[in-house]
């Protein structure tokens, strides 16, 4: 198989000469590859497919689970156990040796976790995993209850406000809708505004080319960015800034910088 380095600090880890063998294929959506150093064997998810699989030299491939409740990241602890994100079932879950599974957290504050996605257990044993909304969005893979579904629509309705974001600076505002895959300025969820990680508000490097219409921003508005505190990537390149109000950043707690 052909590889591509785009850090040249893999050589470091990465013998140069080494090649890529394809183990495995035709599946739908892999993820939460691990290799146990012990027993020698690589256990990975497929996700949509709804299995585990453990490959080995000896072995080959073969489903360790199914259905796997979507599996999606898997590692090890310090005792060799499997620990698992579920996606259908919100669960993070450690596998014994006698393969019962044990449930480790499935619900925060008296709600249930979102999409337990990426998963790690530090040396002292204490485990971490993210939590992202995934499959609690629009589109998600997750066929839940209907009792769940019902449960997640009257908590959005309770917690979801609207937001109207028609007065903000029409570029911000239409990047807002792109993102959001809206139509309607008057009536943007107030939980999906705050779901927004990327805003590309540049105006683009060839701006001067287009027949003189002026595409770029020359000011920002104080509420342009109000209720993105889930903002972390925001794309002003090219665009003709010369002033800023006051505090048109400060609710962008969540910026890289």
């Amino acid at each position: 198989m052909a590889n591509q380095v785009r850090d040249g600090r893999l050589r470091g880890v990465v013998d140069e000469s080494a090649t890529l063998d394809q183990l495995a294929g035709d599946f739908r959506f892999t993820e939460g590859p691990i290799w146990h150093p012990r027993e020698e064997h690589l256990t990975f998810s497929d996700i949509p497919g709804n299995r585990l699989y453990r490959w080995s030299e000896a072995g080959g491939l073969s489903v360790l689970r199914e259905p796997s409740n979507m599996a999606n990241g898997n590692t090890y602890d310090g005792e060799g156990r499997m620990l698992t994100c579920e996606h259908a079932t919100s669960r993070v879950t450690r596998t014994q040796p006698d393969g019962g599974v044990v449930v480790l957290a499935s619900h925060y504050q008296g709600k249930e976790l979102n999409s337990p996605n990426d998963i790690v257990v530090r040396r002292d044993g204490t485990v971490w995993f993210t939590d992202p909304t995934y499959e609690r969005r629009r589109g998600g893979l997750v066929m839940r209850t209907i009792a769940t579904i019902a449960a997640l629509m009257l908590s959005a309705a309770v917690n979801a406000q609207t937001v109207d974001i028609c007065d903000r600076t029409p570029q911000v505002r239409d990047a807002i809708l792109e993102v959001l895959d809206a139509d309607d300025c008057a009536a943007v969820d107030s939980e999906s505004l705050a779901g927004v990680e990327t805003l590309n508000i540049a105006s683009g490097e060839w701006w001067w080319l287009d027949l003189g219409r002026e595409w770029y921003l020359t000011a920002l508005r104080a509420a342009d960015f109000d209720g993105l505190t889930g903002l972390k990537t925001l794309r002003l390149n090219y665009n003709r800034l010369t002033t800023l109000p006051a505090g048109v950043f400060d609710g962008l707690t969540s910026l890289l910088v």
